[in-house]
């Protein structure tokens, strides 16, 4: 079906985003007539609004809003325009039911997702990103949204956990990055016992002189304050078959990696990094034969490195600042021989001599493991030191 967008140039639009959607659902239900999105009525709608205001002249990009030719807004994209404030997703989002697009990045959203986000049943790319005042958590009716493939909630550093189950019914994802939020941080109210102090025949019009001294009185009182919970990943992560980019790093998750990330057969990459997970890295974990980049780092993993890797295509693996322990595998290097560029294992507590198959890696440019207890090296650097300069 034919789609037109609209680019919004030389002309201001307004922050507050309830307003803008309802206006567009407005205009482009009325442009059903004309076939395409009447744009003397965007123009209107966008002059007309109040509030602090996008400037979109200067060759900044404002191509915000696209219609099909039944005058069904499909496309919201706010992307890289800065200046936006204030303003927060309505429930009334809803409403644009052929919607298929929402994007919006460096927009002052505040509130919290609504859960009616689940009911826009055609949409296929959701994007929220540097909104750090959005708070709350991701609503589980997300996990309705059938068609959805791309999803990212990225940099919203007061969106928390739970990352619910839910996700893991979006069967057709195949980009799932919410990097960079609290996802794994629950916040959860619990009632308390305070003992606080409280004069017994004290009153407005107490007089000492006739009613003698007060008398302190300790009293119970149930509050209600904050507890953090650290959650885990959802082990279900690993039925979401399309998946080819899963990134959950700096979100706080705790708990072990889940085995079942092994299975994801499109999988190319994966990064949990800075986070809190602990145990051992699963010996399959680098099984996936698309994988092209495992990054790790800042976590507490233990154990050994995964002695190999089936993937003919990983090009960078990175542990870095892990509790890692025992030697780097030589059958993990031979596996990976004519492929990875990128070998991070800096501060862990690896030890042994450094495999001599390190020198034959030719399409290694980076080797990292500063800060462990490695001797040796291989034959020849000369192919990184190369590569180095």
């Amino acid at each position: 079906m034919p789609t037109r967008r609209h680019r919004l140039s030389n002309m201001r639009w307004s922050g507050l985003l309830p307003f803008a959607l309802a206006a567009v659902v407005l205009v482009c239900a009325s442009a059903q007539n004309n076939n395409a999105c009447d744009q003397p009525s965007l123009t209107k709608m966008v002059d007309g609004l109040a509030g602090n205001l996008i400037d979109c002249d200067n060759g900044v990009e404002c191509n915000i809003v696209t219609c099909n030719s039944a005058g069904n807004v499909v496309n919201i994209v706010v992307d890289q325009v800065s200046g936006v404030s204030g303003g927060s997703l309505p429930s009334s989002i809803q409403s644009l039911s052929s919607l298929e697009v929402l994007v919006l990045k460096d927009v002052a959203l505040e509130g919290t997702l609504p859960p009616s986000l689940g009911s826009l049943a055609n949409l296929s790319t959701l994007v929220i990103h540097a909104a750090p005042q959005l708070s709350g958590s991701v609503p589980a009716s997300l996990g309705s949204l059938e068609r959805l493939i791309n999803l990212q909630l990225t940099s919203n550093t007061a969106l928390s956990g739970p990352l619910n189950d839910t996700v893991c019914e979006l069967a057709q994802l195949r980009r799932l990055d919410v990097g960079n939020n609290q996802l794994g941080l629950e916040v959860t109210q619990v009632p308390t016992y305070v003992v606080e102090t409280e004069w017994s025949n004290a009153s407005a019009d107490w007089n000492a002189s006739t009613d003698g001294e007060p008398i302190a009185v300790q009293v119970n009182r149930s509050v209600l304050v904050d507890v953090e919970f650290f959650l885990g990943l959802p082990s279900c992560l690993g039925s979401l078959g399309q998946l080819s980019t899963l990134d959950v790093g700096g979100n706080r998750f705790a708990g072990a990696i889940p085995a079942s990330l092994a299975s994801l057969p499109n999988l190319q990459s994966l990064k949990l990094n800075d986070n809190q997970l602990n145990a051992t890295i699963p010996a399959t974990l680098l099984g996936g034969t698309q994988l092209r980049e495992v990054v790790l780092d800042g976590n507490t993993l233990t154990g050994p490195l995964p002695a190999t890797a089936a993937s003919p295509s990983l090009t960078q693996l990175s542990v870095a600042y892990n509790k890692l322990t025992g030697s780097i595998p030589a059958s993990l290097l031979t596996n990976l021989s004519a492929t990875l560029a990128v070998l991070n294992i800096n501060g862990n507590a690896l030890s042994g001599t450094v495999p001599r198959t390190l020198a034959s890696m030719t399409s290694l440019v980076a080797f990292l493991a500063d800060e462990n207890d490695l001797s040796g090296e291989p034959v020849s650097y000369t192919h990184l030191r190369a590569h180095e300069t």
